[in-house]
């Protein structure tokens, strides 16, 4: 017997929502989005089952997924738009489980226009300690 079924947030920047470029002769030239959300359902289906509901917004900090807790639309780039984390959790939940990637585009810079908000040094450094 299955048990019950269990639901699964994922959220986060482009690395949630799947983001990559292609310029692969069997497909168009372009953006294209493939979840890992899709292959963790794919993964978890023989022992369980199991609902994924995933937030990938390409180009969004830490920063800002903390400070948009609550947000009813994130606009994000690449013309992606989403949620906050709370209020996707208030009108769809409940989860079982809410898995969270945030951080990438911190270190990249992104919210300073290109300029790495850290340098390798500094995380190595980090690291360490």
């Amino acid at each position: 017997e299955r048990p019950l079924l269990k639901r699964v947030l994922v959220y986060g920047s482009s690395n949630t929502a799947g983001f990559y470029e292609t310029v692969d002769e069997k497909k168009p030239e372009g953006s294209y989005y493939y979840p890992y959300g899709l292959e963790l359902a794919k993964a978890l289906a023989p022992e369980m089952d199991v609902e994924v509901q995933s937030c990938g917004l390409c180009g969004t900090t830490a920063k800002t997924m903390a400070k948009d807790l609550n947000a009813d639309i994130i606009k994000a780039k690449f013309s992606r738009r989403g949620k906050g984390i709370s209020r996707i959790i208030t009108e769809h939940g409940p989860f079982d489980l809410v898995l969270i990637m945030a951080g990438t585009n911190d270190l990249l810079g992104i919210s300073r226009g290109g300029a790495p908000l850290f340098s390798s040094t500094d995380i190595l450094e980090n690291i360490k300690a």
